[in-house]
């Protein structure tokens, strides 16, 4: 059952490990073919190529000394690994650029993915393309609608990120 779910909570980390393995985690379903697909399609060719072993290369305790974008997209990227059907997103998008963040949630918001996702944001373009949004204030849920339906009532705030 775990292989079906992908998260990326706030307390998750990267461990002293290749890259591979911190994508991967030794996990069945999250091959070599589908950490290059997560690869792709989080913007990390270009960290990859520019690393002395590629997905071979040792990265530190938490990322250290890798920029806190490079570490988000390495954490999602072995949220999505195993193309799950569960995906929980837990304030993912702090940490990137407006160009990023766009192109990822495009990404992990496509149809074609067939996963189900449940996220914890105030991202703006992410409400947009969100089916559902579920408002909670002090633990009770305040509010249920679309974007559209929910954006002009004051019942929840984004962020200007995107």
């Amino acid at each position: 059952m775990r292989e079906q779910i992908g998260d990326q909570m706030t307390m998750e980390r990267l461990f002293e490990g290749t890259v591979l393995e911190n994508i991967s985690l030794g996990r069945d379903l999250a091959t070599f073919e589908n950490v290059k697909w997560a690869i792709e399609n989080l913007g990390l060719n270009d960290f990859i190529k520019k690393l002395p072993e590629g997905y071979n290369t040792m990265i530190n305790t938490q990322g250290r000394g890798l920029p806190e974008s490079t570490v988000t997209k390495l954490l999602l990227a072995r949220s999505v690994a195993t193309k799950p059907k569960l995906l929980f997103l837990e304030n993912t998008f702090e940490h990137l650029g407006e160009k990023d963040c766009k192109q990822i949630i495009d990404f992990i918001t496509a149809k074609q993915h067939g996963w189900t996702m449940v996220t914890v944001s105030s991202n703006k373009y992410l409400a947009k393309l969100s089916d559902k949004i579920i408002v909670l204030k002090a633990g009770e849920i305040s509010a249920i609608g679309t974007y559209d339906e929910l954006k002009d009532s004051g019942s929840f705030k984004t962020d200007s990120n995107a």
